[in-house]
């Protein structure tokens, strides 16, 4: 009879693991708050490993920072609202699928906000004080960059800050 129960136990467990491994709950190294959709996985990159120091400045790899499956990202920044990301993005706001407290962003910090192949902007990575400020000046803040972009970056050590795309 122990046995059988201690099967049963064992079995239940398994079943539990296989289905906290499907849903995303598994205990992976996922460290913003939103499930990845499938297909997605997130990045592994920091700003600091995507970013390429040279004689003009610095190159932000952005393709770096996303998941994959990821197809580009909107760069949200603090104030900003589905309804102000639409506006400069031109996404529509069906397309937005974010979970509540997503936005705003606090300052000195920025929010990538994945898109993925169907144009679903789902999930999202915080980014705070690491020496790359993509919300200060116009270049790229509240827009939205594919997964080939390179952000042109000027500045130095601990302090870089948008200039323009290639």
């Amino acid at each position: 009879m122990l046995r059988e129960h201690r099967s049963k136990l064992l079995a239940g467990a398994a079943t539990v693991t296989a289905l906290l491994a499907l849903s995303g709950c598994s205990g992976s190294e996922q460290t913003d708050d939103a499930a990845p959709e499938e297909g997605m996985q997130p990045p592994g990159t920091s700003i600091a490993d995507a970013l390429s120091e040279n004689e003009m400045g610095a190159t932000l790899d952005f393709g770096a920072l996303l998941p994959s499956g990821a197809t580009g990202a909107v760069i949200a920044c603090p104030g900003d609202t589905v309804e102000s990301l639409v506006e400069s993005t031109g996404i529509d706001e069906g397309s937005y699928e974010l979970p509540d407290g997503t936005l705003p962003v606090a300052d000195g910090s920025f929010t990538l906000l994945f898109g993925d192949a169907e144009d679903r902007i789902t999930t999202s990575t915080v980014y705070t004080g690491e020496g790359v400020d993509l919300c200060s000046g116009d270049a790229v803040a509240s827009t939205y960059l594919g997964s080939g972009a390179r952000i042109m970056l000027t500045g130095s050590g601990g302090a870089w800050t948008p200039i323009g795309v290639e």
